[in-house]
């Protein structure tokens, strides 16, 4: 069981599939994994279960070694013929940064550019402010620390100790700085709801400045993850997002549990306003909606199944089908 954001993923399973185009949550795996995650916890017997999705995993092969027993390792493959061509094969979500740095060296080596990586010690943007994880020492942390970790545990999540380690949280910039503890979210963004502000925070880190301070930080497009207008602005201005999945994917728009049915209509008065194509905006609230649909149909009944028949109304009456 995974918390992300305002949801839990609970999972996985683990087959071969001939085609990855092909790869389909089926419902005996989705009722297993709710089995089984019921003997873990309980109260997952009470839970709302919003979707199920599957994906494809590129391994490389192992002989007799079927699914969770094949590595995870990964290959980069210099072809000899065509000349041009590297193959990356393998590996997986925790080590992309690692194979993109191998294939680039690989082929800087073949052009002759001679380059020391960099990517290992740079941070993602918006983490530019990450406090590193302090080893304790015998003497135990000095007391800023201390005082930091408090706080942050007041304010902002809290800290977590790791065998000999301790992460105080993150300070983005200047944004959640105060002169003293009372100096809260609140008073910072006197204008916002803590969960919009303190969610933005956790999300965009040193970024969110610029999106709390946005105009529409106050319009909430999707209330069940707190994404506002500013921040769906941000990610078309900012992260290059050109289509209503890229919004998705960058701000968890349509992720929560109404799974679209009333953010997208939210959503585009504002893309229209920007000057996007009404056909094309259609179009893609469609298949947007469609794609949520398909993943909800297999955990349909209960809340759920009334929920979707919410959803499947929205579609009719929106899109005509």
């Amino acid at each position: 069981i995974l918390s992300h954001n305002a949801v839990s993923i609970l999972g996985t399973t683990s087959i071969d599939v001939d085609d990855p185009d092909l790869a389909r949550p089926t419902r005996e795996e989705t009722f297993k994994i709710i089995r089984e995650g019921c003997l873990l916890a309980p109260s997952l017997r009470e839970a709302r279960f919003l979707r199920s999705f599957a994906s494809a995993r590129p391994l490389l092969p192992a002989g007799e070694e079927r699914g969770r027993q094949v590595s995870r390792t990964f290959a980069v493959v210099e072809h000899k013929s065509p000349a041009n061509l590297v193959t990356v094969a393998g590996g997986k979500a925790s080590t992309y940064r690692l194979m993109a740095q191998v294939a680039a060296d690989l082929i800087c080596k073949r052009l002759g550019i001679s380059a020391d990586c960099t990517t290992h010690r740079q941070c993602l943007p918006g983490a530019e402010h990450l406090l590193p994880w302090r080893k304790l020492s015998g003497e135990g942390l000095k007391s800023q620390h201390c005082s930091k970790a408090l706080y942050w545990k007041k304010f902002n999540g809290g800290y977590s100790k790791v065998n000999n380690y301790l992460h105080t949280g993150v300070d983005p910039g200047n944004i959640l700085s105060p002169a003293s503890p009372e100096d809260t979210i609140e008073k910072k963004y006197p204008y916002l709801s803590e969960q919009v502000a303190r969610r933005t925070i956790q999300r965009w880190g040193s970024l969110a400045e610029e999106i709390l301070c946005s105009p529409g930080r106050e319009e909430i497009l999707c209330s069940c993850e707190f994404v506002t207008r500013a921040e769906v602005e941000f990610a078309i201005d900012r992260l290059w997002a050109r289509n209503i999945e890229d919004i998705r994917r960058r701000t968890r728009l349509g992720m929560g549990l109404c799974q679209g049915t009333e953010c997208v209509d939210k959503l585009l008065p504002v893309l229209l306003e920007r000057g996007w194509d009404i056909k094309d905006i259609h179009a893609q609230a469609r298949d947007f909606l469609d794609r949520r649909w398909e993943g909800c149909t297999y955990v349909a009944w209960g809340h759920q199944l009334r929920q979707l028949l919410v959803m499947r109304h929205y579609f009719l009456v929106n899109f005509g089908e």
